[in-house]
């Protein structure tokens, strides 16, 4: 359904596949998934407590289960299963345990929240919270082809929360994979919400696998150099090169890849304050661009105030300047039906042989 696949849209960070067996207990006969199947099913149960509704997807990093949680009276949540091979070592699981026990402590409107996680040799998996919504991807994506595909009002409603998150969140930990695939938004424009998927969750990972896996799922384009090159070794200035990688393609419908044109080249003069925005986010070296989040969030209110102000004295002008060419199309229409019933007139008058009479028609028209 479009409801699963907007889920699993928002969930793609997750495994591929996992080996488990079914087995049966004598507990209300319930059937509880062990590490030897293949698959989980419909009904089986994950620690005992999370019964699964549907596999809502998978992909080269993991798989997102709907599940029931019966500790919770039944309540829908998400459930992402880390594949072992990511985690293998103790190292890398005692980061996957400490990020998501940061990611457990995150709470911010525009912030998924996670509700519990487990680690064991054989299971890494955590629940959070069940979203129907569509990401921005798939908004991208519908609108493939537009130029300036989301108005200010959009941009607006979507990167300024998304700022305002990421700058609570850096107090605490770094996303590591800020793309349109995990900016969630709930309900329609213009009265949308957002919410960030998969904190941290990058960091579990090498390197070199963390690289691998971006590139097979196609989203190299929003890291920042440096962390292309070592994955561990960044700091939050790596997230708003993402962030600055999404406004670029919300602002022109593409991607800001090789020598890439401003948005006031693709799109108008009104565009030119969004130029220096973008320099500045998407600068080689992190020490050009916005030391934070609050920063870049600042600058880009400030430009869409500006930027929306300009529109709508551009959009006045454009209205003047269409009320004034209407009022003069009615007055030349006016003026031409005159004419025409002065010049009937005239000839009226000249059957009859009313020279005078028609001559005073024929000097008004």
């Amino acid at each position: 359904s479009s409801r699963d696949y907007l889920t699993v849209t928002a969930c793609n960070f997750v495994i591929n596949c996992f080996s488990v067996k079914h087995y049966l207990t004598n507990i209300n006969e319930t059937r509880v998934a062990t590490p030897r199947q293949q698959t989980f099913g419909t009904g089986d149960f994950i620690g005992d407590r999370y019964r699964i509704v549907s596999e809502l997807g998978r992909g080269g990093m993991g798989v997102v289960y709907l599940v029931k949680d019966r500790n919770l009276g039944d309540r829908e949540l998400a459930l992402k299963m880390i594949h072992p091979y990511l985690i293998a070592n103790p190292e890398a699981r005692k980061r996957f345990e400490d990020e998501v026990a940061t990611c457990l402590d995150l709470n911010h409107s525009s912030i998924i929240r996670v509700h519990h996680f487990e680690s064991s040799p054989e299971l890494h998996y955590f629940t959070m919270e069940y979203l129907n919504g569509k990401n921005l991807a798939q908004y991208l994506s519908d609108r493939e082809g537009d130029i300036s595909p989301f108005t200010l009002a959009e941009l607006r409603a979507v990167l300024l929360p998304l700022l305002d998150a990421l700058s609570y969140a850096h107090k605490h930990t770094i996303h590591r994979d800020i793309k349109p695939e995990n900016i969630m938004l709930l309900g329609e424009f213009p009265d949308v919400t957002i919410k960030i998927l998969d904190f941290g969750i990058a960091r579990t990972m090498s390197t070199s696998r963390f690289t691998q896996t971006a590139q097979g799922l196609g989203t190299p384009y929003y890291m920042a150099p440096e962390q292309v090159k070592e994955a561990h070794g960044i700091d939050l200035r790596a997230d708003l090169y993402s962030v600055g990688m999404v406004l670029y393609e919300m602002l022109t419908g593409e991607k800001a890849v090789g020598v890439f044109e401003m948005p006031s080249e693709l799109l108008s003069d009104v565009y030119q304050p969004f130029d220096n925005l973008v320099r500045t986010a998407l600068a080689f070296k992190p020490d050009g661009r916005y030391q934070n989040a609050d920063e870049m969030r600042k600058e880009l209110s400030a430009i869409l105030l500006k930027t929306e102000s300009e529109k709508e004295k551009a959009q006045a002008m454009e209205e003047q300047k269409r009320i004034a060419e209407e009022r003069q199309v009615k007055l030349d229409t006016d003026n031409e039906s005159k004419k025409k019933g002065l010049h009937l007139k005239g000839q009226a008058a000249i059957g009859k042989r009313n020279w005078e009479v028609a001559g005073k028609y024929y000097e008004r028209v």
